[in-house]
């Protein structure tokens, strides 16, 4: 069992299901579980936003340096 932060920073246990076991989680269970994944997903897909962003500001550096590079002052 892992503990997940829950609303106004309360600690809530986070139970992973068992298919094997067959335990079915109760309705407050899977409101959790979802919020787990659900922020998961928005972080990651935050971190992949960042590195696009800083790909494409490193690329525009590139080819700045290189516009200098041809037409010096």
């Amino acid at each position: 069992m892992e503990s997940v932060g829950g609303v106004g920073g309360a600690r809530v246990p986070r139970y992973f299901s068992d298919k094997a076991s067959g335990r079915v989680l109760s309705e407050e269970e899977r409101a959790a579980e979802n919020v787990y994944i659900q922020k998961m997903e928005r972080e990651k897909l935050e971190k992949l936003r960042r590195k696009e962003d800083k790909d494409k500001a490193d690329a525009a550096k590139g080819d700045k340096k290189k516009g200098e590079e041809a037409h010096p002052s």
